[in-house]
């Protein structure tokens, strides 16, 4: 109910337009049937009239209203269109919701449209607030009384109507006027009017005069979808708040001070200023809402959110019959009653932007309140000026006077919408069509996507670029967007090719219109070109089918199935056959698909397929491994071979673990175990064992001490076991140091083999083989004979020992060429070679000559095979000591034994090789000086002459003897003591001794002559 009437002064000084400033009227009603709401928080209703407390009622508006076309050109509303279609709120209704009945609101309207050239709204409908049409309206709706008279709700309910159809002329308006100006009616009308069909928005231009507590529980009342809330922040100014305007959920409206461009009249924006009564500041009870952010900080509730033209002194004129009488019913009229109204114009122009591009109407709280938090600020006029209280000064950006601004409505409403400025919508005039593989979908005219308004006809004037998305591939080439640029409103797309076979859509934006998707395009493959792996060869094991089973496809030139080819596909094994025996396999495409199930390969190893069908491009696959199967068997990959007693077999033994194909299991480490068909080994047992590394047990030093045929049998107790071939062991001719006690060898009676004197425990040994015969004794003397004759030829290798006591005695020695392929190393030891009167000892004697270099025995012959060497003397100073030789051809000097060769250890000078250089050698040398020679004869380098040179190295030595023996060393050692021909290391003596009928009991012979023989 009316509680009071109050009189404010206003502002003060003169308004833009000239009115004189003047006491404001301001209605406050109580609020008494509000829950939580006491007796002494009034309502305020916002329209504030201009003149002496009182309206200034004339038969025309007041000269210094703002009229609506400098309003609308103000705000540039007038400017607004989507596509083409001029922004008017065209197919929306306003829903104003307002205090009492006012039986002339129809009537006024007219009027007010009649004097401004206005057109009338396509429908203008009152209800009540419980939602139904009034009788007056053409319904059954009975209207609510009509209050007292000049309570000032049909002053509001004038003002609200009349500059919302300003705003949105070709908007229709629904009045829901409710019974009293308790909350409680004035919710119930709120409720209805979201209920009225095409409602998109609700204007409330009343509040609480001030905030209250527990507030907030009405909010939801606000959040109808597809209805934006707009309240009216109120006109007391001081910087206060009001409800509903302070919900979260609803848009708050306060109000500036307009002011014209200088000179102009239009309505041309100039500038302006907060107007000092807006309503606005932080609430006390409403949480910030996330839109605010960004703009606010604290966690209260900001409002204003938006404003517009609220003061008094640049307001507007209404038309009010029911309060001024029908002769003088125009008056002028400001407060946030004006802004909120016309702002609740602008929504329903958004709303039709929308309608125009099939979008649904913005929610307040959802859409509305955050779409114009987030729009450009280029959309807004910042007002930086003015304050309504002490501390509460508008400023940059947003500020709790003014909110974010007032609207630049031209590009605004745009934003607001989602609808870009100028345009409805995107088309595709030419869709895609389908095709095949490499040939573009755009044949013949080009695909075209063409910038339209909300009735289909394109926009010729517009230019935009328009983007096209593919969606689910690329283009040729890789892309997945193509640009062009709109002529006449029409952007074309040629020459789009896509390789890849399937189903499209394609999505078209320009960055401001709705994107639109195309329908469905398929592109089929080309013709067949080439042959591919669909599924190529895995990993296998021998004996088991490849799986997954191998796939060859057969595709077009851009890698696409061809689905209608029924080729016969052959695959080629790169190497070896499948378990059929066969290298190929082959089998009909299906669908374009050729299947190969049960490819099956024996052999391990690496592999490839070959496909082809004898007309299309081959493939080869990827490399694929078949590995072994699981162990089976075991197998000799090297058997044994022939062999020597005590020797190990050569090459080694070696047992694979095999698969049942007979492939090598790599990861087997079995335990393998040997044995021996008879007898043992030289470990004295007849098994020897070996673990497996990566299948193979390698079977190393194996040595049999017992001549005889044998075979090796191979198990690990679980796999199938194996059986080597027979080998042989026969004797071998080596004697092993654990033998060096027994120092003398004998010839057997079969006058085929040599062994110990001592007893058979080494056994019987061929003196031929390639190992060689070492005689290594204890000191003692080693005697060795062997009978040419008997089959006893000089071993491929002979090493006696280097104490000085051994001796060699040969017989018979004969052939052309006796000694071919010997290595002999006699050491310090006496080696007897014995001939007849038919062998040939020229040879012999040649071949001895050829050891020598100038005195120096070098061990390597010139015209014949055979090395004889010293293991002593090589190591001996140069001219120092030598291998000496005599022969006893004529019986004279070896009288026991006649035809007779003699090498031994001996120095230089020592022709008579008694082991010392005394006065018979020099005697000898100076008989012969000057004469061809040999060493007998004192040619002791060897040069064919003994002359000055041969003196020289005889007097080096001359009164030395051998005193000592040497130490024993191993075959090719070097001794450790050297001696310079000025200073000779003596020697120990070695006597000539002539075999005697006793191999074992050499004769010492004394004689000094020694026989030459050429």
């Amino acid at each position: 109910m009316l509680r009071k009437r109050q009189l404010r002064k206003a502002a003060g000084g003169t308004a833009r337009n000239g009115a004189v400033g003047c006491e404001l009227l301001e209605r406050r009603l109580l609020l008494s049937d509000v829950p939580g709401v006491g007796a002494a928080h009034p309502m305020f209703v916002a329209a504030h009239p201009t003149v002496n407390g009182r309206p200034f009622s004339s038969s025309v508006p007041p000269a210094s209203a703002t009229t609506p076309s400098q309003m609308r050109h103000f705000y540039g509303v007038d400017a607004v269109n989507f596509g083409g279609i001029t922004g008017d709120g065209r197919g929306e209704t306003i829903a104003i919701v307002d205090t009492f009945d006012d039986p002339n609101a129809s009537s006024d309207l007219k009027s007010f449209d009649a004097f401004y050239g206005l057109p009338a709204p396509p429908s203008f409908l009152q209800y009540n607030e419980s939602g139904q049409l009034l009788q007056e309206s053409g319904g059954t709706g009975l209207a609510p009384g009509k209050g007292r008279n000049g309570n000032g709700w049909q002053v509001e309910e004038s003002l609200d109507i009349e500059w919302a159809h300003v705003i949105a002329p070709a908007a229709k308006i629904a009045l829901v006027e409710c019974n009293s100006t308790s909350f409680t009616d004035l919710f119930a009308g709120v409720t209805a009017a979201a209920g009225i069909t095409n409602v998109v928005c609700v204007s409330m231009s009343w509040g609480s005069n001030g905030e209250f507590s527990g507030e907030n529980s009405n909010d939801s009342g606000f959040t109808a979808s597809g209805i934006t809330y707009l309240a009216a922040t109120g006109d007391s100014g001081d910087g206060g708040t009001s409800y509903p305007a302070a919900s979260v959920n609803v848009v708050a409206v306060g109000g500036t001070s307009i002011h014209f461009a200088s000179g102009t009249t239009n309505g041309s924006y100039g500038s302006e200023t907060a107007w000092s009564g807006t309503g606005g500041e932080l609430s006390p009870y409403e949480p910030k809402p996330s839109y605010q952010n960004a703009v606010l900080g604290g966690s209260e509730r900001g409002t204003p959110d938006v404003s517009m033209d609220a003061d008094p002194n640049t307001g507007v004129a209404i038309y009010d019959s029911y309060d001024f009488g029908a002769s003088t019913p125009w008056a002028q009229y400001g407060g946030t009653s004006l802004s909120t109204p016309m702002w609740a114009g602008l929504v329903a122009i958004a709303d039709q932007g929308r309608a125009g591009a099939s979008l649904a109407p913005l929610s307040g709280a959802s859409q509305t309140l955050p779409a114009l938090y987030s729009a450009s600020a280029t959309n807004f006029h910042d007002v930086t000026s003015g304050s309504n209280g002490p501390g509460n000064v508008a400023g940059p950006g947003y500020d709790t006077v003014t909110g974010i601004g007032t609207p630049n409505a031209a590009t605004l409403l745009n934003a607001v919408s989602g609808v870009a400025a100028g345009f409805t919508q995107l088309a595709f005039t030419a869709p895609p069509a389908a095709t095949v593989a490499g040939v573009a979908i755009d044949s013949p005219t080009g695909v075209q996507v063409a910038v339209q308004n909300q009735s289909g006809m394109t926009i010729a004037t517009d230019s935009s670029t328009v983007t096209l998305q593919l969606n689910g591939g690329t283009f040729a080439g890789g892309a997945t967007q193509v640009m062009a640029t709109a002529m006449n409103g029409v952007a074309t797309f040629s020459g789009l090719v896509i390789d890849a076979a399937g189903s499209y859509t394609l999505t078209a934006t320009d960055g401001m219109l709705t994107p639109l998707t195309s329908a469905s395009f398929s592109v089929t493959p080309a013709s067949s070109g080439a042959l591919a792996f669909g599924v190529g060869p895995g990993a296998a094991t021998a004996g088991n089918a490849i799986s997954p089973a191998v796939t060859v496809d057969v595709e077009d030139a851009f890698g696409n199935l061809v689905t209608t080819d029924g080729s016969t596909v052959t695959v080629t094994l790169s190497a070896g056959t499948f378990s059929n025996g066969l290298a190929t396999a082959t089998a009909p495409a299906m669908g374009g698909v050729a299947t190969f199930g049960g490819l099956v390969i024996n052999t391990a190893g690496s592999y490839t397929l070959m496909a082809s069908d004898g007309s299309l491009t081959n493939v080869a696959s990827a490399s694929f491994n078949v590995g072994p199967a699981g162990s089976s068997m075991l197998v000799f990959a090297v058997g044994p071979g022939n062999g020597t007693t005590g020797a190990a077999i050569i090459p080694t033994v070696t047992v694979d673990v095999e698969d049942a194909f007979g492939n090598l299991v790599t990861n087997d480490g079995s335990t393998v175990t040997l044995t021996l068909s008879t007898g043992t080994f030289s470990t004295s047992s007849a098994i020897a064992t070996a673990l497996a590394q990566s299948g193979v047990a390698g079977f190393s030093g194996l040595t049999i001490n017992n001549a005889g045929s044998y075979t090796l049998t191979a198990s690990d107790g679980t796999l199938i076991p194996a059986n080597s071939s027979s080998f042989t062991v026969t004797l071998i001719d080596a004697i092993n140091s654990s033998k060096a006690n027994t120092t003398t060898l004998r010839q057997d009676p079969d006058g085929q083999h040599i062994d110990w004197s001592s007893g058979n425990a080494f056994g019987a040994i061929p003196i031929n083989d390639v190992n060689g015969l070492t005689v290594n004794g204890d000191g003692g003397s080693d005697v060795i004979a062997l009978n040419y004759t008997n089959g006893d030829p000089l071993p491929n290798s002979l090493h006696l020992n280097s104490n000085g006591t051994g001796t060699l005695t040969i017989d018979n020695l004969q052939g052309a060429n006796p000694l071919a392929g010997v290595t002999l190393d006699i050491g310090s030891s006496i080696v007897y070679i014995h001939y007849g009167s038919s062998d040939p000892v020229a040879t012999i004697l040649s071949y001895l000559r050829s050891g020598y270099n100038n005195g120096a025995w070098n061990g390597t012959p010139t015209s014949l095979t055979g090395v004889i060497t010293s293991s002593a003397a090589q190591n001996e100073p140069t001219h120092n000591t030598t291998i000496g030789y005599a022969d006893s051809s004529d019986g004279q000097g070896f009288n026991t034994v006649p035809n007779t060769i003699e090498l031994k250890y001996t120095l230089y000078g020592d022709d008579s090789l008694n082991g010392q250089v005394d006065s018979l050698d020099l005697q000898v040398l100076l008989s012969n000086l000057n004469r061809a020679g040999g060493w007998d004869q004192g040619d002791f380098n060897y040069d064919g002459v003994v002359n000055s040179a041969d003196l020289q190295m005889l007097l080096n030595g001359l009164n030395h003897g051998l005193a000592t023996q040497p130490a024993a060393a191993a075959v090719g050692a070097a001794t450790t003591s050297e001696q310079t021909p000025s200073s000779p290391i003596p020697k120990p003596i070695v006597s000539v001794v002539p075999p005697s009928n006793n191999p074992s009991q050499p004769h010492v012979h004394t004689a000094r002559r020694v026989i030459k023989h050429w």
